[in-house]
């Protein structure tokens, strides 16, 4: 015969698990079958473009922060555009046009048309990789498109607009390509801009706020094969990213190489959650890819 042990206790606690029928089964019994969860290790999310964050902890390390480990970004190419300045409008045939003049950082300028429907493809291609402050004009009637007072509200709405959308080149990669294209970036400045430039001072890295992390919450960093502990700002967001200055020297008591100028920190991660892979060296600036069909 099959003893099923004291199951009868099960209605004051469940001490028999799945091996009695006492009472009204109670909770589950700390003698039953327990199943095992494994942890998942590796890539737990990805929560921006370039942005990898892993749950691994790191084996041998001397200082523990709180088991999320927080991965390094590339720091991004430098700046390619300074302004790009709405100046006026015109109407041609029907259509109103807004021209622009645009400023590189080798002082290069040249000067474009844009109707509005092309600045609104350039909006709804870049909202998707940041939440923008300014408010972008709406569409407006057929009976109110060529009203005077309405252009110059929407020139002065798209004016302010694109100076945040060039501002953000810098900082969020998939906005880069899209706004340089829009804005008809010549080949040869791309040419002309010197590679990023080591300069004194400590050593920085950027790292991405890992999603389970929460404000003031210790991280983990790795760097060159050295793990060490920082704190999380205070206001930091998951996906957020902010900049970390490396200790002068890592566990084993080896200076860190010389300084390199620090990334500028990027706004807001990719909202989708793509997975992309981590690069470790910061990538070679090129001109942006010209599709035969531009939609600008």
């Amino acid at each position: 015969a099959i003893r099923m042990g004291k199951g009868a206790h099960g209605g004051h606690g469940g001490h028999g698990g799945h091996g009695g029928f006492g009472g009204h089964g109670g909770h589950r019994g700390h003698g039953g079958f327990r199943h095992h969860h494994p942890h998942s290790h590796g890539l737990a999310r990805a929560v921006g473009t370039g942005l990898i964050i892993s749950r691994r902890r790191a084996r041998r390390q001397r200082r523990r922060g709180g088991g999320l480990r927080a991965v390094i970004l590339p720091p991004p190419p430098p700046a390619v555009l300074v302004s790009a300045e709405i100046t006026h409008h015109t109407e041609e045939n029907g259509t109103v046009f807004y021209h622009m003049k645009v400023t590189s950082v080798t002082n290069q300028t040249w000067s474009l048309r844009r109707r509005y429907s092309a600045f609104h493809a350039l909006y709804e291609s870049l909202r998707r990789f940041h939440r923008f402050a300014t408010r972008f004009p709406g569409k407006k009637p057929i009976r109110t498109l060529f009203n005077r007072v309405d252009v110059e509200e929407r020139m002065s709405m798209l004016k302010q607009w694109m100076t945040e959308a060039v501002n953000l080149e810098i900082g969020i990669e998939p906005i880069r390509s899209p706004l340089q294209q829009f804005l008809a970036t010549p080949n040869d400045i791309f040419a002309a801009i010197p590679a990023q430039q080591r300069v004194p001072g400590p050593m920085t890295i950027q790292v991405a706020m890992p999603v389970e992390a929460v404000g003031g919450q210790e991280l983990e960093v790795e760097h060159l094969g050295v793990v060490f502990a920082v704190p999380a700002p205070d206001n930091a967001a998951p996906g957020s990213v902010f900049t970390v200055e490396l200790p002068e020297e890592d566990d084993s008591g080896t200076a860190m190489d010389s300084p390199i100028i620090t990334a500028t920190p990027i706004s807001e991660a990719n909202p989708f959650g793509e997975e992309s892979a981590v690069t470790t060296e910061p990538p070679l600036l090129s001109a942006p890819a010209k599709s035969d069909a531009n939609p600008f």
